[in-house]
């Protein structure tokens, strides 16, 4: 399933309006409702999130609409974020344990 139809699919079985979910995400309200209407096959990181968190799913799922059983928890420990070098291993991590096509981690100009 491609990220718009996972989302869709979330919005419809909870029930929410796309004002809800800008609300209490603080996601534009236009770009919540761009990813349903212009069919969005990948968004920011930072949204992706923050829409997982708000249906309570991991980012994987509405990533790829599956739900991936991981054997034993990874360790991201020591990972800092706000620099280079994490943000590289971080997506390593997300196309490699977690299976995430690749495309969907592609760097914004």
């Amino acid at each position: 399933m491609e990220l718009w139809e996972v989302f869709k699919e979330l919005v419809n079985e909870k029930g929410v309006k796309i004002s809800d979910i800008a609300n209490a995400t603080g996601i534009p309200y236009t770009t919540i409702d761009s990813i349903i209407k212009k069919k969005l096959k990948d968004i920011k990181f930072d949204s992706a999130v923050k829409i997982a968190e708000y249906f309570d799913v991991p980012v994987e799922y509405l990533a790829s609409g599956i739900f991936i059983k991981k054997d034993k928890p990874v360790d991201l420990e020591g990972i800092d974020l706000l620099n280079e070098y994490g943000i590289k291993r971080l997506k390593l991590y997300l196309e490699g344990v977690l299976l995430i096509d690749k495309d969907c981690l592609k760097e914004r100009g």
